[in-house]
This record gives structure tokens, C-alpha cells and sequence, in this order.
């Protein structure tokens, strides 16, 4: 318990010391800061001139000023961009990017995120759709690690700067393995509701589409009522129906199952373009639910459904984007392979059959090089050893492209 709390501590102090080290009067380089110096002083040793010359902003090879992921190409390999903030809030407020490298975002005061290719052979097939056809599938894999969390957050921003109405599931295991709360369903005999994770997605996709429920005249096409006195009318805003469920969590499976419906219909007749976006989604193919208390519940659960019936190809005018991870599978530690085959088995893989697969490989040299260089500009790595030519090619060799060891191994740094 003492050392627990020694690190707890330790590590809040790098945190503090690291958002200091960040703030915009330390970022400044001695070059910027001696500029500046000049800019306001008088040569001559009169007053100061109030005539400021503007200094061109230099951007770093590693980093990339086109924060609109539309527009990236492979002229932006390997080179970071910024998410901006009030997009970054919106987008991945409840979840969608890895915890550990959430909390760096927190730490670098920015949310960056690299362009790799498996992102642009995902935006190259969107952009390839006929929309007027069944949705296209689309599978990314690779081993733990390699970043296929990361580039879905990207199509994710994708998604949202080109129009579409966002399906998000950040992490099916949230609910599958350690769900909050689970509790026999009423409108399904024999399965059980988690209605506190069914109200927390709701709040999400409220989130991520209001600019998209603000400004579009979606209305239900047909009343649903929830008890004996609950009734959602025909005609109604779908606001209501996604208020209800938030309101009335006890209903929240129920009515996620109703609203991804509605917007398969939205989809259909045109009024609206969708992106599918779910990270694991093997693991809606667990044999149980489990709880947070690792009690295994013999019963399917009822969330699982209604991102099961959206993934089939029976809509138009959408696409589905998805990722399997030995990390989702029903037992990570006896997953032997990540080959969605694999993963998937029988039933996963003839309910997504046919897909278009992508893998998502290790980092290569240049990505490694970028991600170094982008973690000893956020002081990250502040060892002068880890900054020397010979430390970098150590660290290199220790994570072995791996993007998420590479993070662990410079945190000590």
C-alpha cells in the first residue's frame, strides 16, 4: 500500500512538473525568446519600437499544420496532427482513444495523432463506395499494440468532418466484460440489459451528432411506447427517443436497439450518411456477459444486438469500419492469433463475411523516428541519454515498432 501511494504520488509530480514544463513560457525555444528580446528593444538605446516584426512560424518535421483529416494524403505520413479542441471534446469526451495515451493528451495539452497508411487505405475505400449499395465492411487487425485504436479515432474524425452521422462504440468490452450494472431485460425473456452503459453510449452519440440533430428534420416512423404510460408518438423528433433512453435508463437497451433502427431507415432514404465505427467488436461474440465484479453471467446481453444489426449489409448509404483485438477476445491470455478468422470464429466470421480487411502492421522507421522526436518535444522524454542518436536507436530496438510499448518505455525518461 506505501509503495502504491509513493507512486501515486511520484507520478502526480511528473504530471505537474510536465504541464509546466508546457506552458507557453517554457515551450519557448532560446532562439524564439532571444527574437523576441530584439523585437522590443531599441538598438540605438531609445525606447522601445511599438512596430513588431511578425516571425514566421516554423513547424516541425515531425508534425503537420493540416488538422482536416479529409485532406490528408501520403505527403502526411508519418507526421502528427492536432486534433482541435472543441473537436477533441466532442469527439472523444466519453472514450475513443487508448486510456494510457489519453492521459498523455491530458499531460501534452493537446490530443495528436499520427497519419499512418492503414488510415488513408480506410479513407481511399470510403471515398471508392457507391453509396447507393449494401455497406461496405471494412476489418482492421493486427497485434496489440500497432496502433488500430489510434487510426479509428482518426477515421472517426474523418467521419465527423466530412458529414457523417457517427456510430461509436470506443470499446465493446466496456460493456461485455465490465459493465456497470446488468439486470434481467423485460422486453427480452432469457437476456440481460445494461442500462447504465446503454445510457452512457446515448449521451455519446448525442454528443458527437448534435451538429447533425440540430440541423436535420429527423422525426420517428412510428410510435414506441416503453410501460404502460411511456410513448414515444410517431413523428416525434428523435431527440425525444434519445432523451427518453437517457432519462429513463431502465428502457436504454431498448431504445438504443429503436434509434440505431431509425437511422438505418434515415440512411436508406437518403437523409443522412453513417459511419459505423466499433473498436473489438469480437468481443460481441463473448459466450457471457460479465460484470465488474467478474461474476459470468449465463445469459446473452442486450446492447450487443443492435451493433450486431447494424454491421449486417441489409442498409445503404453508410459504412461500417471495425477492429478485432486479441485484447477483446472472451480470453486474451489464451488468444493465439490476430487474424480475424481467428478471432471472430464461426458465428462473427459469417455475420461480417464478406469484409475488406486491413492490417495494421508495426511501426516503421520513419514512424518510430517521428514518434520520438514528438515525445521529446512535449519534454516526455527528458533524459539527455534518451535523446542521442545512440539512446534512440536502443529504444528503437527495445519496442520493436510497437507504438504503445515505445510510449511505456519512455515514460521513465
Amino acid at each position: 500500500m506505501a509503495l502504491r501511494i509513493l507512486h501515486n504520488e511520484l507520478f502526480s509530480h511528473h504530471v505537474g512538473v510536465m504541464q509546466r514544463l508546457l506552458s507557453s513560457e517554457r515551450v519557448l525555444s532560446s532562439a524564439a525568446r532571444t527574437a523576441a528580446a530584439l523585437d522590443t528593444s531599441n538598438p540605438d538605446g531609445g525606447e522601445a519600437s511599438n512596430k513588431k516584426t511578425a516571425q514566421p512560424k516554423i513547424v516541425a518535421s515531425f508534425r503537420t499544420q493540416e488538422s482536416n483529416p479529409t485532406k490528408h494524403k501520403e505527403s502526411h505520413l508519418s507526421r502528427y496532427y492536432t486534433v482541435p479542441g472543441d473537436i477533441s471534446k466532442t469527439l472523444f469526451q466519453y472514450g475513443g482513444l487508448p486510456k494510457a495515451y489519453e492521459k498523455l493528451c491530458h499531460i501534452f495539452t493537446e490530443t495528436a495523432i499520427m497519419v499512418r497508411k492503414p488510415y488513408l487505405e480506410v479513407t481511399n475505400c470510403i471515398e471508392s463506395v457507391d453509396f447507393s449499395k449494401p455497406a461496405v465492411r471494412i476489418v482492421l487487425y493486427g497485434k496489440p499494440g500497432h496502433g488500430k485504436s489510434m487510426t479509428l479515432a482518426h477515421v472517426v474524425h474523418y467521419g465527423y468532418s466530412a458529414g457523417f452521422m457517427l456510430v461509436h462504440v470506443p470499446w465493446v468490452n466496456t460493456f461485455m466484460r465490465r459493465c456497470k450494472d446488468a439486470s434481467p431485460s423485460e422486453s427480452k425473456p432469457g437476456m440481460m440489459d445494461v442500462p447504465i452503459d446503454a445510457a452512457a453510449w446515448l449521451v455519446q452519440f448525442r454528443t458527437q451528432n448534435q451538429h447533425l440533430l440540430k440541423t436535420l428534420n429527423l422525426k420517428t416512423s412510428k410510435p414506441y411506447q416503453y410501460g404502460p404510460r411511456d410513448i414515444i408518438e410517431q413523428g416525434e423528433p428523435i431527440d425525444a427517443l434519445i432523451e427518453f433512453g437517457i432519462g429513463r435508463a431502465k428502457y436504454a437497451c431498448d431504445v438504443v436497439e429503436a434509434l440505431l433502427r431509425e437511422i438505418k431507415g434515415f440512411s436508406n432514404s437518403g437523409l443522412v450518411k453513417t459511419m459505423v465505427v466499433i473498436d473489438g467488436f469480437n468481443g460481441l461474440f463473448a459466450p457471457n456477459l460479465k460484470t465488474q465484479r467478474r461474476k459470468i453471467l449465463e445469459a446473452k446481453c442486450t446492447l450487443a444486438l443492435p451493433f450486431l444489426e447494424i454491421t449486417q449489409f441489409d442498409w445503404c448509404n453508410g459504412v461500417v469500419i471495425l477492429s478485432v483485438d486479441q485484447l477483446a477476445h472472451h480470453d486474451m491470455f489464451k488468444a493465439e492469433s490476430n487474424l480475424p478468422l481467428y478471432l471472430l470464429g464461426k458465428e462473427g466470421w459469417e455475420h461480417i463475411d464478406p469484409f475488406i480487411p486491413i492490417m495494421v502492421d508495426k511501426y516503421d522507421t520513419a514512424e518510430m523516428n517521428s514518434s520520438l522526436d514528438f515525445y521529446i518535444d512535449r519534454r516526455w522524454i527528458q533524459h539527455p541519454g534518451g535523446q542521442t542518436e545512440a539512446g534512440r536507436a536502443e529504444l528503437r530496438s527495445l519496442c520493436a515498432g510497437n507504438g504503445f510499448e515505445l510510449m511505456n518505455l519512455c515514460a521513465p525518461l
